[in-house]
């Protein structure tokens, strides 16, 4: 019973990591991006943009600072991901 559960519960964990979404700029931060760094994500924190993809980021703090301008920071990261 105890070891039906241990599964049990590695297994949900395991489902519950694979959920991350798959981003634009190859999952890299977009706030990253923005200022000219190529930083990896696992793009569990992440948003959608104006033009429908999801974005990924390293944390919460630099998903709020790409979302002031939302809209000029999609162009700057998707500008700087093509060089």
């Amino acid at each position: 019973m105890y070891r039906t559960f241990i599964v049990a519960l590695a297994l949900g964990a395991g489902l519950h990591c694979s959920n991350a979404a798959a981003g634009e700029l190859g999952d890299h931060c977009a706030w990253g991006m923005v200022n000219g760094k190529k930083v990896k994500t696992d793009c569990a924190v992440n948003q959608m943009g104006p033009d429908g993809k999801t974005y990924c980021f390293s944390n919460e703090q630099v998903k709020w600072n790409f979302m002031a301008d939302l809209g000029g920071n999609v162009r700057k990261a998707n500008e700087a991901y093509k060089k």
